[in-house]
């Protein structure tokens, strides 16, 4: 320590902010990585339970998924500011912990849900929780490293929860109510264990995390109360407008957001009821979910170290531009497949994750550069309110779109989206390139 300033250490190319270590990042990851399986599983499970446990008939299906969608994510849209004002000024670590909370009283609950009301409930609980996960979370995985870092610190983040997701959700997870079911155990409640070995990790998760996690230093805000809610929220959406960089990532968000999470529920949805149209068994068609969640998170591992490279060298706002387009263009490409037991449904998975990582890698990169450090975690609950308002949106025309008019539609339409929001963001630059205000850090438009 120098003139009362630690130095910043280093993680092979990597550079830490002052304060932050190694081994914290790794406390850190093994804490949000945990997270996100008690997360994902809601995502990859669902289609059986709308199937199996609540009787669902096939045509309705992707409507009951969007209404379900809509709840999760209306109680997004009403708890994320909040969320968002408690990481600035109570710290990350309590609000990310209160969150991994919530997500195992949800995996507790959920595969007892036997109705739509029922499972409405348990997804508002998830959706609420989720806003801790992202402002508590996310936004600590930006305050470790340095900027000129982010983008490689940010890809090495998703490498490694990519390869465990993979792994725990992908493989071991749709495997193991076989297993159980041979030990005696019916098929309900070997499906229910599934639910609840996740929420007893969830609990390890939690008691390391208090016990060893020490977040980096991050500037405190003001402490939280209505007022400051939306006096910090009008700072940011000020900060959007005079800074075009950073208005640019806000206006991405309602579009990237929808890519994540619609397409997850759908992608999901259309493999379990195409599978089935094909005689495949629904435990069969969770598994083929599984393996090509499996296929999923190997691009999202692979293609990140691509990403972080490139995030970190080139025009960010560029980037993240071409990224959309990319989207579109796989989201097109759904029209292609014929069956989703295919070589064609495997590229095309691997080809999502690709484009969805570099969507993932680009705003966050974007978003680490521009927002404001003290107003950090209200930056990032503004973001994710205005994405959590196109993924209500859409999962309410994607819900009638499968069931209308197929199981590609909704992806068809997401094509679109990003093609739309790609033409003006680069409306957006070119006209801030011919007047000179829009230079981000160490990169020249």
């Amino acid at each position: 320590m120098r003139d009362g300033v630690e130095p910043s250490r280093r993680m092979g190319s990597i550079a830490l902010v002052p304060g932050a270590s190694p081994v914290q990042v790794g406390i850190f990851l093994v804490v949000v990585t945990v997270t996100m399986v008690m997360f994902s599983i809601v995502g990859n499970e669902q289609p059986y339970l709308l199937s199996q446990v609540m009787h669902i008939p096939a045509g309705q299906q992707g409507r009951v998924t969007g209404l379900l969608q809509m709840v999760q994510y209306g109680a997004v849209a009403l708890f994320i500011i909040p969320a968002g004002g408690l990481s600035d000024s109570l710290g990350r670590k309590p609000v990310l912990i209160a969150a991994m909370a919530g997500f195992g009283l949800t995996l507790l609950v959920m595969p007892f849900c036997a109705s739509v009301g029922a499972m409405m409930v348990a997804r508002l609980l998830l959706g609420a929780s989720s806003t801790g996960h992202t402002t508590g979370g996310a936004t600590m995985m930006v305050d470790f490293p340095t900027n000129a870092s982010r983008g490689k610190f940010i890809a090495l983040m998703l490498v490694v929860q990519s390869v465990i997701g993979a792994a725990v959700v992908g493989w071991l997870l749709p495997r193991v109510p076989h297993w159980l079911m041979g030990q005696g155990l019916s098929e309900t409640w070997a499906f229910r264990w599934c639910f609840f070995g996740v929420a007893a990790a969830g609990a390890a998760a939690i008691l390391f995390g208090l016990l060893m996690l020490r977040p980096p230093p991050a500037p405190k805000a003001a402490r939280m109360t209505l007022a400051t809610v939306f006096a910090t929220a009008r700072e940011v959406l000020a900060h959007s407008r005079a800074d075009p960089a950073f208005g640019l990532v806000v206006l991405a968000a309602f579009v990237i957001r929808s890519d994540q999470f619609v397409t997850l529920a759908y992608l999901n949805l259309w493999v379990m009821n195409a599978a089935k149209l094909h005689g495949v068994s629904p435990l069969a068609a969770q598994q083929l979910i599984g393996t090509l969640f499996i296929v999923l998170n190997i691009s999202l591992a692979v293609s990140p170290f691509v990403f972080g490279f490139v995030g970190d060298r080139v025009n960010r706002l560029w980037f993240l531009i071409g990224s959309l387009v990319a989207a579109a263009a796989v989201f097109s490409a759904t029209t292609l497949v014929g069956d989703v037991r295919s070589l064609g449904m495997v590229i095309l998975v691997a080809l999502i994750g690709i484009a969805e990582t570099a969507q993932t890698i680009a705003s966050q990169a974007v978003f680490g550069e521009r927002a404001p450090p003290a107003l950090r975690g209200s930056s990032m609950s503004f973001l994710v309110l205005m994405g959590t308002i196109s993924v209500i949106v859409m999962s309410w025309l994607s819900g009638i779109l499968f069931d209308k008019l197929g199981f590609t539609a909704p992806f068809v339409f997401l094509a679109g989206l990003n093609i739309a929001f790609a033409a003006v963001g680069a409306v957006l630059v070119l006209r801030q390139k011919r007047g000179g205000g829009l230079k981000p850090v160490g990169v020249t438009l």
